[in-house]
């Protein structure tokens, strides 16, 4: 169900990363990651892997070779939807549903975070310091800056970005990359970065 297209568009391969899918990503290594949402990582379960009891999407997060093969997954036993993921370099991050830790896989070793986040969209990423975006009904709009320490992630300071909350919000996408929290609101893109509000802390 994914197509990996040229440079003229013409499709060069199909593979399969399942259904159910919130987040596709390419890092500086070429890997795919991909962040499923509940029915991705309940279901998919025809979705079979050589050697593996479980589908790829049951993990909730996993990367991919550029022909379909499984590099890695996350082993976080409580994933439910991959809320968040951002990548860059060689490192993947995410915030996941129902305890919103976050979440990172840098050369292969896995780290987690223990917050008290909740509802998070999307997390931009200048470590030590975290900007994550969104949350539950009136939080919508929240911006929070944790800083990642040896026992968990601390709040730093907390916003509210420039759009209302409820339906309909008007936001089309929030997202991030690296250290960038992108919003595309009314047709607008907005951007933000890691350091803007570490220095409004």
């Amino acid at each position: 169900n994914a197509r990996i297209l040229g440079p003229d568009g013409a499709e060069l391969q199909r593979i399969e990363l399942g259904d159910g899918i919130e987040h596709v990503k390419i890092d500086a290594q070429g890997r795919i990651w991909v962040g499923w949402f509940d029915e991705g990582v309940f279901g998919n379960s025809n979705w079979h892997r050589p050697g593996h009891k479980w589908p790829p999407s049951a993990h909730g997060i996993a990367a991919f070779d550029d022909q379909g093969a499984l590099l890695t997954h996350a082993t976080l036993g409580s994933v439910a939807d991959c809320y968040a993921l951002n990548v860059f370099g060689d490192e993947a991050w995410a915030c996941t549903y129902s305890d919103f830790p976050i979440w990172r896989m840098k050369d292969g070793q896995e780290r987690v975070w223990p917050t008290a986040l909740r509802g998070v969209r999307a997390i931009a990423v200048s470590f030590p310091n975290v900007l994550a975006a969104g949350g539950y009904q009136d939080e919508a709009n929240r911006v929070v800056l944790v800083r990642l320490e040896e026992e968990g992630a601390r709040a730093l300071a907390e916003w509210r970005l420039p759009f209302g909350v409820g339906y309909p919000s008007g936001v089309t996408m929030i997202d991030s990359r690296d250290d960038e929290l992108h919003v595309v609101q009314d047709q607008q893109w907005h951007r933000w970065r890691v350091a803007d509000f570490a220095r409004s802390s």
